[in-house]
């Protein structure tokens, strides 16, 4: 009787370390790597934006709208944690007492590399859009009436990856 009861204890013993460290392993998985390039493409709009802060007067995000070009740096870029990720927004064109116009897109929250159950990703595709403001700033006289924010969105068919960069002493 005693040596069931201890088979019992030890078999209870062995099944609970064996089940906590699997439920452990499967809450706290292994998060990988996070992206810092992104290359995006929809109808009449790309962006391509490299996401490292330390480099202060390197083009960090090219965007191209219907074939015209736009370059920013670290500077222009605005940044906002939402829900849905990192909000991305910079101002593309200023017509002084016109409009001022705005292109926003969302950088969501990705893990590269393997949780010990799947192959190994070194990149990751994703849909998102790009949002196209154009905020009005007419000068005029009288206060100003109608839509003062309108919005186009653009689907976009986007790759998340990691870039290393060497550093040089």
């Amino acid at each position: 009787m005693r040596a069931k009861n201890t088979i019992i204890a030890m078999l209870g013993i062995w099944l609970g370390l064996a089940f906590s460290q699997a439920h452990a392993f499967v809450i706290v998985p292994f998060t990988g790597e996070t992206p810092n390039y992104y290359v995006c493409n929809g109808k009449n709009a790309s962006l391509v934006f490299y996401d490292k802060s330390y480099l202060n007067n390197t083009t960090l995000l090219q965007l191209t709208l219907n074939n015209s070009k736009y370059s920013f740096q670290l500077k222009d870029i605005q940044s906002q944690a939402v829900p849905m990720g990192i909000l991305k927004t910079v101002t593309y064109s200023v017509m002084p007492d016109v409009n001022v116009k705005k292109a926003s897109f969302i950088i969501p929250s990705i893990s590269l590399g393997s949780n010990g159950f799947g192959p190994f990703m070194n990149d990751a595709s994703y849909l998102s859009q790009l949002i196209l403001t154009t905020v009005a700033t007419p000068y005029t006289i009288q206060p100003f009436t109608g839509v003062r924010e309108s919005s186009s969105f653009v689907n976009l068919s986007c790759k998340a990856s990691l870039v290393l960069i060497p550093v040089y002493d």
